[in-house]
């Protein structure tokens, strides 16, 4: 499944990080959008700052202040479904992708 992600808008965890940098549910605006490895091959940078981002499988590093993940971990996020919770968008998410 493609997905479309543009700088400035917010998108939502839709699967917790390893190392539980970002858990499921929790919305953040996006930062920015790189090219990764071929593990991860679109990383995207939520401001979330720390050590870096590498990659465990083959070394690739992201950059050296600013935490990029991979974007199969989040979802855009539509304003519009405010009434919507997180939860509840999460569970439709995981239907279609599945």
């Amino acid at each position: 499944m493609k997905v479309h992600f543009e700088v400035g808008k917010r998108v939502i965890c839709i699967k917790d990080h390893s190392n539980l940098v970002v858990k499921k549910g929790q919305v953040f605006e996006l930062l920015g959008i790189k090219k990764g490895c071929m593990h991860a091959p679109i990383i995207i940078n939520i401001g979330i700052k720390g050590l870096g981002s590498s990659c465990y499988r083959c070394g690739f590093n992201g950059d050296n202040q600013l935490i990029y993940l991979n974007s199969t971990l989040f979802a855009p996020y539509d304003d519009s479904l405010s009434e919507v919770t997180a939860e509840e968008l999460i569970e439709t998410l995981e239907t279609l992708l599945v």
